[in-house]
């Protein structure tokens, strides 16, 4: 197959293929915080804030709301920072995964093949991410290896953890920075007309 004929294939492939949609970055709520030893229960504010930035390059980042990747060709990556700054009164960890994740076809009038052959855009997508707060990495990693194998194929209520434990002290911001590469050695025709669609990039804190 010709290089020009597989660069087509894919961006057939990925042409509002990845839908990520951010349901909200106000994720902070009210937690409860009881002591145990103390029959007094208080509510205590989580409060933080996160900017989510997007670059092609590495270099020059914009900020963004959402994150999407569309009309690629196999070697595309997308580049993504979160910043996430503490602005409560406690300190707080912070775990980050991306949740819910759903196969289909990509046009409903193409054909269905590789779906009902089991074929995935999991197994083409590599994932990495590193962060300026702790030793937590993930390096080139294809994004099935990240979610726990389920037997019954259903994967909407499955995640990906790209970073476990963030712990941020009271006026402390950290800088978490993750990938998704189109692994061109991977992805051909068999992956052609497949949707992936990634329900949200989910975070969530607790009180230390």
């Amino acid at each position: 197959m010709s290089k020009k004929r597989m660069t087509l294939s894919i961006i057939v492939l990925i042409s509002s293929v990845f839908l990520f949609v951010l349901t909200s970055f106000a994720w902070f709520a009210i937690s409860d915080f009881i002591n145990v030893g103390n029959p007094t229960i208080d509510l205590i504010n989580i409060e933080a804030t996160v900017t989510l930035y997007v670059s092609t390059d590495d270099v020059i980042y914009n900020e963004a709301t959402e994150i999407s990747i569309s009309n690629s060709i196999p070697g595309t990556v997308m580049y993504y920072r979160l910043v996430i700054e503490n602005t409560g009164d406690i300190d707080i960890h912070t775990e980050i995964d991306l949740y819910g994740f759903t196969d289909s076809v990509a046009d409903p009038l193409g054909s269905d093949a590789n779906y009902l052959a089991g074929n995935s855009l999991f197994d083409v997508i590599r994932v990495s991410q590193s962060n300026n707060w702790n030793s937590e990495v993930i390096n080139n990693v294809v994004l099935s290896t990240l979610i726990p194998f389920q037997p019954s194929g259903d994967y909407s209520q499955s995640s990906a953890t790209l970073v476990e434990d963030l712990s941020l002290a009271v006026g402390n911001t950290a800088t978490v920075s993750f990938s998704f590469t189109i692994d061109g050695d991977l992805a051909g025709n068999d992956y052609q007309n497949l949707m992936l669609e990634i329900t949200s990039l989910a975070i969530h804190s607790v009180g230390q």
